[in-house]
This record gives C-alpha cells, structure tokens and sequence, in this order.
C-alpha cells in the first residue's frame, strides 16, 4: 500500500524522534482534515497516540464529535476516559448524554484480559502444551519485516506493521512486544518508541545502567521492561522499568510465563492509568469515573491462569507509582487508584497493602480513610497538613471534604434554637423539597412522594415540590417545572459542584439555592423527604431564614452502608450519613416516620417523641384497582422492584430449580433494574434457565399495570438486614390493590403486611424449601390466590390508602401552623 506524504512525513518524525514535527500532526484539526480518508494503520497510530496528548476538554469534545460517526468510533471510550467531569461537558453539550452513555457500554477499548494482548517478539517459541493464551498469538517480527533482525527499521517497515494489524483488525493499544535475544533487538525499542506499545525485554545476561532514564513517564507512555534472570537461582527475575530505572518487586519466584502473564496486565493498567488520566484537575474520586478504563471493575486486568487476581495487579502497578515523581497523570492515577482500594474490605486492598512500604503514599492515605470515615474531620486537616503527600489530589479530596463536613456542621450548630417570626407571603402554601421525584425516577421513593403529593391535593393543601438541582440529569442548566397529576415538580439548575467533587461539597452547594427559592417563594411550612443529601442543605436553608420544617424520613441510607460494610473497611459511608440524618431529626420541627421500627430509631437519637408522627407507605387504590386472575397457560411468578443485593432475587432462581426437580412447571417475570440486574442474568443463563426467566428491565411507570397484568403471584424474599428490618417498601402495597397475591419472606416490615398469611404467604428468609413449597401451595390451590388478593385489597383500602394516611400530613401541618 502507497504512503501517502503526509504518512511519510509523520513516521518519518517519529523514527527521528523529531517532537515538535510530529506534534503538527498530532493535532485534532488535523486529525479532522484526514479523517476522511480511507483509514489505515498510519491514520490509527496518529489517532492512539493523539487522545494521550490531548490538551484540553473542548479538544477532547471535538475529537469525540469528529470521529463518531467514522471507522473510528471505537477509539470513542478512550477519549471519553480524558473526560472527568462528563457532567460539566453536558451542561453545554446536552445533546451528548446518549452518546456518552453508549461509550460507558462499550466494550474493547483496551486491554483488560490477557487474551486482549496480541505480541510482536524475535521469533522464540514459546508454544509448549502447559504454554498460555497469549503464546498462540505471537506474531514473529520476521514474518512482517525480514530485515528486523540486522538493520533498524525504516518508515516503510513500520508502515507494514501498522498495515498488517490493521487488516487484521487488531487495534495498537492491543499490541505489545517481547524479545528474548540480548542482541539485534532495535526494531523492538524502534516500535516501542513509535507504537507506544508496552516491552518486555526478557535476558538471561545482566545490563549495565542505561546512559539516560527520564524518572517520570512522558505524557505518552508505555513501560519498557527488562526481566533479568538471576544466576545460579530458579525462577528468580530482576524486573526494571527502563524508563523510570525504577524496579518492580512482588512477583515473588513464579515461572517466566507468569512473569510475562502479570507484566502484561500489570503494563495494561500502568499504561491507560497513566496515558488516559483525565484533563480535569482535581476530580479523582475514583467511584465513579467518567468511563471506567482504569480497571475499577472487579477483574479487570488480572492476570489469569496465574495467583495474580486484579488486585493484585492494582497492588503492583501502585506500588511502583509510589516511587515515581508526582507528575500530574503520576498523581491522579496513584490517587484515584488508592481511593479505589482504600474504599475497599481487606481482602481486596491486602496485595496494595503488603506491596507499599511504611511511610508510603498508600500508608499515609490509609490512615487519611479511617480517620474520615470516623467523622473525625479536624484530625483529617491535621494529619494532610503534616504529611509530604498532602498536595496530591487524593489528600485534597479528603481535605476538601473534611473543611466542607466542618462548615457543614458548624452551619447546622449556629441555626437559630427557634423558629423566628418572618412575615411570609404565602402562609397556607407548602413546600416539599425531594431528591427526586416521578416521571424520571420511578421507585418507591418517587412513587410514595408522589403519592402522598397527590393526596395532599385533592384534600386541598396548597402543595408544590422541587427536586435537588441538576435533577435528573445532573446537568440541568434552567428552571423548568414538570406537572404530573396536577401536582408540580420544580427543577433546580445543577450547581457548579457535582458528587465527583465530594459528597459533602455537593451537599454544601445545594444551601444557597434552596435558600434563594425558599425566599423567594415565601412559603412559611418547608417539608423536606429523605435522603440527607437534601435534607440537611434544606433543614439550614430553611432555619437561617426563620422557617418551619417538616422531615419526612422514607428511608435511611446509614442502613444500607452499615449492610454493605465490613469491619475491615476503611472508608466507611454509614458515620457520616447517620451524622446528617441525626443531625436534620433532631432540629426539625416536626419528623415523620414511615413506621414504628424508624420511630424507635429516631426517639434513641434524641428526638423528641412529642414531635414523631407515623405515616405508612400506602397506595392509591383508584390508580391500582383489582385484576382479573390472568389465564396463563403456565403459572407466572412475578417480581417488580430493584435488583438489590438484598432483595433476594438469587432464592427466585434457587426455588424455580426446586419446582423443576419436582416436576412443577413455572414462568418467572421480573421488572426493575439495579446494581444485581447483571450478576441475576448471568446466574440465570449460567443455570439453563433462560427460557424460564424473562428480565424486561426498566419499564415505564404507565406500563406497570400491564406487567402485572401477566403475573399470577408476586414474590418478595427480601434477606434480613439492618434496612430490610426497618424500611417499608412499596412494591407489596400495588399488589394488593391490584387483589394479587403476594409471597413475601418474614422481615418485619413484610410480615406485617402479610398478616399472619392473612393477605400473603411468608417464609422464612433464605429458607428457599420454604420458599419454593409457598410457591407450590398457590400453583396449586388458585382459589387461595383468590382469597389472598381479595383480603390485601380489601386491607389497603381500609388502613394503606394514600387519602386515608395523608390525613396525618395535614395535621402536623396544621400544628405548625397554629406553633
């Protein structure tokens, strides 16, 4: 194939190590001015080596924009990884939420997998019977360029490498290269120094220093590895990353395969980390990235068919970081890497803290962590101010936080002991203030808010809400309102502050906003719903201007942490969300509680009984009227909610395959998303039961009905848990309006709305026999299904219906008025 001039000009600047040549073209204007072009191999590395030197959000934009509708699409997750504030991006782009969300779907971007690899090496041949995958696909550089071996390489040999993978259809960020020669090795440095493809030189012979090491990696960067055996010792190895001259210990005496298996992984990571980092300074919390390349999920870039699982790779590749200068990629990688570990339990940061010496980055960090996540912030300044490391982003995220969590708490402790005497222009109006709300989130928290709002209005409050700014999206740029059910929705713009920046400073952005509708609404009666995120920011808006609060708690997320997190966790979540929450119960002037278990909560957190009502979760009976008993051919099991770890939806699977044994056929329907939607699909496919399941996902809530239309019993075997014991959900409360029957395990709060099998069917939580012979007894007993659904209809009627539970609404409103 002919090189065109520009091609030849551009390699030709490479093979010459000319940078400031090469960098003319490393430019998104003239990427855009080729992209048109037929694409080849020469275009590719000019777009790989591009996105790593990409300078600024709108080159970044731009580059997107250019290359989406183009064979280059692909390349479109790694621009979006040099994006970390995507939020930011979206309140003048809008129009790109889609396409960033496709990118965060895409697979193939990098190298995660050691079958992702493909190696250009001297020749040696390595295929043996107990050999790895990554030895089948071994391309000798003889076969590409037959001169390799005794000459340096020309613009025309590297011209046919880049031809020959992309025919293959083998991308540059998938290449690697290998030489166990100590002579004639050029061409490998030659490609590694054009390609940025990570090198393993593997020597039996010792090397004397190189003449010059550069102590930080370039802004384009892949390591050079050079792997010297030890003499007179099996399967011991000196590795040094040639670049840096630093060494990288804790691969122990394992065999020169996994050596090469775990460099791999090892380079994969270091080299995207590092390359990749985002052009956003500051913005390292590393639970949620802009496009997760870096190897945040679980088994990214392990070394498989090795003992090296990925964090195991994530304890080499930091500890090597740690010895490297603190250049800015150096430190955001190192800080949004050891974020990511720090959050984790010790199974899976053990390797991170074996690996990092006393005194180290990762050390110091640890004990940042713990002290946060005992609330003890003043320590937290004390400590970062003290430390070498202090100025690199991951201390600053916590200092941030900690100087946000102090003002917070500082504010919280200055409000006025009494509510003031403020002439309000709307006294009889109401406000409730929501995280979010209906048609863009439909759980229970949305459902029930709304349902309550309703109520409230057709009983003739004067009762209007707002959702948190920037609600839905994030990136709400102007007030709009959103009217469901005659009941309004205002939307808040998004502020400047997102949760990348801290949860805590997120929450602090929100005050002044409330404060100014607050204002300028003049409404006197503020009432607040969970979560804390909201309720604290709005309990101070509200206060500092003299106003009456209400707080309605719906749910208590400290619940849902403590579930989740281990003793040996360091960055525990559940302090500082029980601090908040505390914090907004105990200065409101009237709390409302969903059940007794929550009230019981509250009273042993210093509040006031006097000042505790309970409203129930409940449904609105004329929205949910009774179902006729569908006429499946096959009896339907139905779930409809959130695929939550502690929903049980594993039993689901695990009592079908009891039935199954037993001969009782069954369908199963299940509606929702969530954080488990993956790992039930993949459990149910990996159990053969595929044409007995049906996942639809999310639906829309107008579609509910039609869902449970096709269900002849609806389950509900949630796990006992601190939240499962004490929060009411929802979901039941439809059912038995629609006269279902329900299936339900015994945690509280789902017992009682069984009754003593009086409107359901209860088990035992985990006893999936249990579960499964529930199940068996309504297959076959349908007038029972009858006599069930009449009964919880008939219940939510009487004691759950929304017009019913709303009266305790007005009355507390009624007696803040008349305080």
């Amino acid at each position: 194939m002919a090189i065109q001039g520009w091609q030849r000009q551009y390699l030709g600047a490479l093979l010459q190590s000319q940078a400031l040549r090469a960098g003319r073209f490393e430019s998104v204007q003239f990427f855009s001015s080729i992209a048109d072009e037929p694409a080849d191999g020469i275009q590719e590395l000019l777009l790989h080596r591009l996105v790593a030197g990409l300078e600024s959000i709108p080159d970044a934009i731009n580059l997107l924009d250019t290359i989406r509708h183009t064979s280059w699409k692909k390349y479109g997750p790694r621009i979006l990884a040099r994006i970390g504030d995507t939020e930011a991006v979206l309140k003048s782009r809008p129009d790109l939420a889609e396409h960033f969300q496709i990118l965060r779907e895409r697979t193939g971007y990098t190298t995660y997998s050691i079958k992702d690899w493909k190696l250009v090496s001297d020749g040696t041949n390595l295929r043996r019977p107990d050999a790895p995958v990554w030895t089948s696909r071994t391309t000798p550089i003889q076969e590409l360029v037959e001169h390799a071996q005794n000459d340096e390489l020309r613009v025309q040999d590297i011209s046919a490498v880049l031809q020959h993978f992309f025919a293959a259809d083998v991308r540059i960020f998938q290449l690697a290269i290998m030489t166990f020669a100590d002579e004639h090795n050029e061409w490998a440095r030659i490609l590694h120094q054009v390609l940025a493809a990570p090198y393993l030189e593997i020597s039996l012979e010792p090397h004397a220093p190189d003449h010059f090491v550069s102590a930080a990696p370039a802004a384009l960067w892949a390591p050079h590895w050079r792997i010297v055996a030890e003499p007179q010792t099996v399967n011991k190895w000196d590795i040094t990353e040639v670049h840096t001259g630093q060494e990288l210990q804790g691969l122990g005496s394992t065999g020169i395969y996994d050596q090469i298996s775990v460099l791999l992984a090892v380079s994969g990571l270091l080299r995207e980390g590092i390359n990749l980092c985002p052009l956003d300074k500051g913005l390292v919390r590393a639970l949620t990235p802009s496009q997760p390349i870096w190897g945040f999920r679980r088994r990214e870039f392990s070394a498989a068919r090795t003992t090296y699982q990925a964090d195991d790779v994530r304890g080499l590749a930091l500890a090597f970081l740690e010895k490297l200068p603190a250049t800015q990629r150096v430190s955001m990688f190192r800080s949004r890497l050891a974020i990511r570990l720090v959050g984790e339990s010790w199974i899976h940061r053990n390797s991170a803290s074996v690996l990092s010496k006393n005194d180290s980055f990762y050390q110091h960090l640890v004990r940042t962590a713990q002290l946060f996540g005992e609330n003890r912030f003043e320590e937290v300044i004390e400590y970062i101010e003290e430390i070498p490391y202090g100025f690199e982003p991951a201390f600053q995220f916590f200092y941030g936080e900690a100087q946000a969590a102090l003002a917070l708490t500082d504010r919280v402790a200055h409000l006025p002991s009494t509510v003031g005497t403020i002439q309000v222009s709307y006294p009889d109006e109401i406000l409730c203030v929501s995280h979010a709300s209906v048609p863009d989130q439909t759980g229970g928290y949305a459902i029930r808010a709304h349902g309550i709002l309703k109520s409230l209005r057709n009983a003739g409050v004067e009762i209007t809400a707002v959702t948190r700014p920037g609600f839905p999206t994030g990136v709400l740029t102007e007030r709009s309102t959103v009217t469901i059910d005659e009941v309004d929705y205002q939307r808040l713009p998004a502020t400047d502050v997102t949760r990348n920046h801290g949860e805590i400073r997120y929450m602090m952005s929100f005050i002044e906003p409330f404060k100014a509708l607050f204002k300028k609404r003049g409404i006197g009666i503020i009432h607040v719903r969970s979560t804390f995120l909201i309720a604290l920011p709005a309990l101070i808006a509200a206060r500092e201007l003299g106003l009456k609060i209400l707080y309605e708690v719906s749910g208590l997320w400290e619940l849902v942490y403590q579930d989740r997190e281990q003793a040996s966790h360091l960055l525990k979540r559940s302090p500082f969300a029980e601090l908040a929450e505390t914090l907004t119960m105990t200065k409101v002037d009237q709390l409302v509680v969903m059940n007794e278990a929550v009230r019981q909560i509250a009273i042993d957190r210093g509040v006031d009984a006097s000042k505790i009502q309970v409203v129930p979760n409940a449904v609105n009976v004329d929205s949910f009227s009774p179902l006729p008993p569908p006429h499946n051919e096959v009896f339907t099991i139905g779930y409809l909610g959130s695929f939550q770890d502690y929903e049980g939806l594993e039993d689901i699977i695990e009592a079908v395959k009891i039935l199954r044994v037993r001969g009782t056929q069954v369908r199963v329907r299940m509606v929702g998303d969530g954080l488990q939607y993956n790992a039930v699909r993949s459990r149910i496919k990996a159990d053969g039961l595929d044409e007995v399941f049906e996942l639809t996902g999310r639906v829309p809530h107008e579609a509910v009905i039609d869902q449970y239309k096709m269900m002849d019993v609806l389950v509900y075997p949630r796990r006992s848990t601190g939240a499962t014991e004490t929060i009411t959900p929802l979901k039941p409360f439809e059912a038995l309006a629609l006269a279902k029957p329900i299936i339900v395990s015994d945690v509280a709060p789902l017992a009682e709305i069984a009754g003593d099998n009086e409107r359901g069917l209860v088990f035992r939580n985990g006893d999936i026999e249990g579960f499964a012979r529930a199940i068996q007894r309504l297959v076959d007993e349908p007038e029972l299904r009858v006599s069930l659904g009449q009964h919880g209809r008939d219940w939510v009627v009487v004691h759950r219906n929304w017009g019913i539970v709303a009266e305790t609404f007005v009355e507390s409103y009624q007696n803040l008025a008349s305080s």
